[in-house]
Formats: structure tokens, sequence, C-alpha cells
């Protein structure tokens, strides 16, 4: 049997997850990992931002009012925060609320939250 048969190709299981694209699309959403250590700007700028606004336990934090104080727009805000919901052990993030704005619950980070995102994640690859 051909690889281009087997029902475990890359290929065929692209065309299964994501059959209104094209290959090439395909292939280049599924080699993107949504679990890299590394961070862009603004994560890296919200990381430090949540560092400063989390004291003792936990806090609660809406999207317009980070983008005020950090130059960002809210809707850079709520993007990276959910990103880095997944992939920052250093803070556990929750996307508590909205009225008017997204309401961000956020407490120091466990190894125990982040190991349950790991073995539950939302992109595969």
């Amino acid at each position: 049997m051909s690889q281009a048969g087997c029902r475990t190709h890359p290929s065929y299981i692209r065309y299964l997850m994501y059959p209104h694209l094209t290959y090439t699309e395909a292939k280049k959403m599924l080699t993107k990992s949504r679990f890299s250590t590394k961070y862009n700007e603004n994560q890296v700028t919200l990381i430090n931002y949540l560092k400063t606004q989390l004291h003792n336990g936990r806090c609660f934090l809406k999207s317009k009012y980070i983008a005020k104080e950090l130059g960002l727009s809210s809707k850079e805000v709520g993007t990276n925060m959910a990103i880095l919901s997944e992939i920052c052990p250093d803070f556990t993030i929750e996307r508590y609320s909205y009225s008017n704005s997204t309401t961000w619950l956020v407490s120091p980070g466990s190894t125990q939250g982040f190991q349950r995102r790991m073995e539950h994640p939302v992109a595969s690859v």
C-alpha cells in the first residue's frame, strides 16, 4: 500500500481536519504550534504587567483597562491573554465575564494547571 493511500498519512489527516482549505493552507495551520515557549512582544508586555498587578492571590482585570495602560488595542489584549492562558505556566488566566469588555481572572500559576492544559490542548499538531 502506498503512503498516499494510507489513512494515517499526514495529507489525509489534514484533509479530514480542514476539508475547506487547500493542502498548503492546511499544512501551514498544522505546522504552527500554539505551545511554543517563545512569547511575542505583546505577550511579554502582558506578562510583565500581570506580574505587577498580581499581589496576593487572584485579581480581576478588564481588557479595555489593560489596553489603555499598555497602549494596545482591546482585541490585542484579548487575543494574547487567551494564548497566554494556554501556554504561560506563571499564571492561571481564565475568561471570567463580558460586560463592555472581557474580564479576566488571573491567579498565580501552578504546575498542575499547566499540566492539565497540556493534556487537553486546543490545537493539535
